[in-house]
């Protein structure tokens, strides 16, 4: 993917309504965590990095050693993270400025499709990843023909990729992650907009969620 499309893509990801929302409650924390696999005491006491950290999880997590969301729009929405537990830090997925193995968890959620070079980032997430360390990894999928996938980004402005489920796996595994845990399930139309629903119900998107160690 060339630079200049990555760049139309964060700025209309820029725009999306989520930026200016806070991060989920405690109740929505221990869900997500759930549906990953693991638990919010698997991370007490846990040095964790969220790649793209938004407004997610990780600033909801209460016992961590040390928490860290590293992502390239921190201004954006350090306005709605007042009462974080996290550290802030601007730094873009592919070049994280952390020493190697530092980290018990990763965070990736929602975040390898919308990068320069998704095996840059993986690499990058290996490498600060502590030897037993694990990967909390979650993304949409489209399982429609490859050529049909390819033109999403003309009508999907923020996403510059649009990976089926077995490319994620494979980009996984080429990165030396071992899948622990997999769970594939469909959205709710009745919870999305028009644009979402015609994803789902055209596109096919699914949501896979995973739990990943080296």
């Amino acid at each position: 993917m060339s630079l200049e499309r990555w760049k139309r893509a964060h700025q209309a990801e820029k725009q999306h309504s989520t930026h200016q929302s806070g991060p989920p409650n405690r109740n929505q924390v221990n869900e997500i965590l759930k549906n990953h696999g693991t638990n919010i005491s698997e991370l007490n006491n846990k040095a964790v990095l969220a790649v793209g950290g938004g407004t997610g999880i990780i600033h909801r997590l209460p016992n961590t050693s040390l928490a860290i969301t590293a992502d390239p729009i921190t201004d954006l929405v350090s306005e709605v993270l007042v009462e974080s537990s996290a550290e802030l830090c601007t730094a873009a997925g592919e070049n994280l400025p952390f020493i190697s193995n530092s980290f018990d968890f990763v965070i990736c959620r929602n975040v390898l499709d919308h990068v320069v070079d998704p095996n840059t980032v993986l690499d990058e997430i290996k490498r600060v990843i502590k030897p037993d360390g694990k990967m909390i990894f979650d993304i949409n999928t489209f399982d429609i023909p490859a050529p049909v996938r390819r033109r999403l980004s003309l009508i999907d402005a923020p996403h510059p990729y649009h990976f089926s489920t077995d490319e994620v796996k494979k980009l996984l595994e080429n990165s030396g992650f071992k899948i622990e845990y997999a769970d594939k399930w469909r959205p709710s139309i009745r919870k999305s907009n028009l644009k979402r629903s015609i994803a789902i119900l055209a596109f096919r998107m699914k949501k896979i969620n995973m739990l990943c160690s080296l």
